[in-house]
């Protein structure tokens, strides 16, 4: 019978014995979770490989704008785009054939070509006579000629390939062929790529995020607070929910499976990295049974915020973000030192460094890590190999 403990034990930051036995045992390495969406984890994920093949990325999978939107659309999927995207990060470019793999899925089809020649050129990748798939090994090559045959089988005649991802493609065609789980087509895509780390989506569903602002707005969908594709917004984010309806805006509730609360419960470290601070972060704890894992993890829980301009944090400072963590983590009945520990920042190369934010955060029973994360060549941004080494050091 396992009997656990909970123990304290004093932590050195940059430890680097701790990181070079990581280095020699990456098999065995820790299980960092990470709460994300978007590519802000990309370059982190890439160099964490040389430490754990551990790593749990739990992923939003709510993106509503670009190509993935014209995928959820035709097919009524989940975004995959983030998925792939994490995946290809956390991918094994030294293997013989891999790399090739590797450029395919990352390849995106010109915006500017003709639909007749795109779709020529992916009929030809289906059928192995396209270049791309010239030094891919043949039981890899069959697995991602399927997948490729499953869509086009299914792809709507308006479809526009314009723009779009061949890596995303690969996935949405697993998942019309498979007529299964994200799950099992993202283990086969793992494979594929030889990801060294495990990659999920929050939940399965196809479901939009709703944003009401302070001024009384609503937004329906991702794409709209993060000032990417459409103006920033000019007023601060009050709520965020979840919904599949576009007219009215009404709740949708959805439950986290068992896999999920699994992982979470499990993991050496829960870290709620950089990146946009609502629809990457906070859109992963909506939910049912993200809080209640979260909570019942003993392990330390980090938060790092964003050291550079978030459009989405509009006149929100950092006491308020811890505060929004608590608020969409607790729900009022989960206290604030199970499901937050820590803040790590660096407040000698970023602009939230107020005093009166920190004293609140400290009040509230949060360790503030102060630390270097920013170097001459990051900055505004967080040097993934600083912040590399600092979470693998806490763990």
């Amino acid at each position: 019978m396992n009997q656990r403990f909970l123990m304290t034990r004093e932590t050195v930051i940059h430890d680097r014995i701790k990181l070079e036995r990581f280095k020699r045992t990456a098999d065995l390495g820790p299980k960092i979770l990470f709460f994300s969406g978007g590519s802000s984890l990309r370059d982190v994920s890439r160099i964490m490989t040389k430490y754990t093949h551990n790593s749990i990325h739990l992923v939003t999978p709510f993106d509503s704008g670009g190509s993935s939107e014209n995928l959820r659309k035709a097919f009524n999927i989940l975004s995959v785009g983030d998925l792939r995207n994490r995946l290809m990060a956390l991918s094994d470019q030294t293997l013989s054939g891999h790399k090739e793999i590797y450029n395919l899925f990352a390849y995106r089809f010109p915006k500017k070509a003709s639909k007749d020649n795109l779709k020529k050129t992916l009929i030809n990748l289906s059928k192995n006579q396209h270049f791309r798939m010239r030094n891919i090994s043949p039981p890899m090559k069959k697995i991602i000629s399927a997948h490729l045959e499953s869509f086009l089988l299914n792809m709507p005649d308006n479809f526009d390939l314009r723009g779009a991802n061949i890596g995303n493609l690969v996935l949405t065609g697993g998942l019309l062929k498979n007529k299964s789980s994200i799950e099992v087509v993202l283990f086969i895509f793992s494979k594929l790529v030889q990801a060294k780390g495990i990659v999920l989506p929050i939940v399965e569903d196809s479901i939009n995020l709703v944003t009401k602002l302070e001024d009384g707005s609503i937004l329906y969908g991702q794409h709209l607070i993060t000032g990417k594709e459409c103006d920033k917004i000019n007023s601060p984010v009050n709520e965020i929910y979840l919904s599949k309806d576009e007219k009215n805006f009404s709740r949708f509730e959805v439950t986290i499976k068992k896999e999920i609360s699994s992982l979470i419960k499990s993991a050496d470290l829960i870290c709620y990295p950089f990146g946009s601070f609502y629809s990457s972060l906070v859109a992963n704890f909506l939910p049912t049974g993200v809080g209640k894992a979260i909570s019942e993890n003993p392990n330390p829980k980090i938060y790092v915020p964003n050291p550079y301009i978030d459009p989405e944090l509009f006149g929100t400072g950092l006491q308020r973000q811890v505060k929004e963590i608590e608020k969409y983590i607790c729900l009022g009945s989960i206290g604030i030192e199970k499901v937050l520990n820590y803040v790590l920042i660096d407040s000698k190369n970023n602009y939230y460094s107020n005093k009166a934010d920190l004293k609140t955060i400290k009040d509230m029973g949060v360790v503030i890590i102060d630390t270097r994360l920013i170097t001459k060549k990051s900055m505004p941004k967080i040097d993934p190999d600083l912040f590399t080494q600092v979470i693998l050091s806490l763990t």
